[in-house]
């Protein structure tokens, strides 16, 4: 019992400086697991896997010159290198509006197989690209001296593990 209250506890603790993250819009989880879960990298043992998908939301909204249509595309791949070893990897590019983002992502996956189960740790790292449109400057709802949006517009890049 003073395990579970201690992990408890931890988790708590651990999460307390925890934040939300904008993350792409994906309803392919059965198809393609990896994309929220690194351990599905190489889980089936005898093929590549390799998937595709782009989303375009309102298309054909195009009346205004700031199109905000979210568009995002994915290319994924994943491989089994042994039995108990698998890596993959992933390329994500979304746009909304002014807003890009571009993410790559490498998986690498931990299998044990018993009889009946088999079950898998990942471990994932990203970097990731965020910059805004040059065009927002120039939108009246936006203040072009700001220097939060000078500083997007040039382009951020983060590394994530």
């Amino acid at each position: 019992m003073k395990k579970v209250i201690l992990s408890i506890a931890a988790l708590v603790v651990l999460s307390i400086n925890a934040k939300a993250q904008d993350e792409a819009i994906f309803n392919h989880y059965i198809i393609n697991p990896m994309i929220i879960n690194p351990a599905f990298a190489g889980f089936d043992n005898d093929k590549i896997q390799l998937f595709g998908h782009y989303r375009s939301q309102w298309a054909g909204n195009t009346t205004d010159k700031y199109s905000f249509n979210p568009a995002t595309f994915n290319i994924t791949a994943s491989l089994p290198i042994n039995e108990k070893v698998g890596i993959g990897g992933m390329l994500i590019s979304e746009k909304l509006g002014p807003f890009e983002r571009l993410r790559g992502q490498l998986n690498y996956a931990y299998k044990v197989s018993t009889k009946q189960y088999k079950i898998a740790f990942g471990f994932s790292t990203e970097i990731h690209t965020f910059r805004v449109n040059n065009s927002i400057a120039s939108s009246p709802l936006t203040d072009p001296s700001d220097p939060f949006i000078r500083s997007r517009t040039e382009g951020v890049t983060i590394f994530d593990v």
